[in-house]
């Protein structure tokens, strides 16, 4: 049980930094990719930031291969 509570605080933080993020986001250009830069510290980071975004805005499914996240 442990577990599964250290993985969903760790799961809310992510969606409150992406709809955080994503709140941001509007029609400013490369507006998101500041505001994922400015919260990660690491290109892994990045990346995990990025997916986890996609991720919540199709509908908790991840891509279904890399040119698709990628686009």
């Amino acid at each position: 049980m442990k577990n599964y509570v250290t993985k969903l605080c760790k799961t809310s933080l992510s969606c409150a930094i992406l709809f955080s993020i994503a709140g941001l986001a509007g029609c400013g250009g490369n507006l998101v990719e500041s505001q994922v830069a400015a919260v990660s510290k690491t290109n892994l980071q990045k990346i995990s930031n990025v997916y986890s975004l996609y991720v919540v805005r199709n509908g908790n499914r991840g891509p279904k291969d890399e040119e698709t996240f990628r686009d």
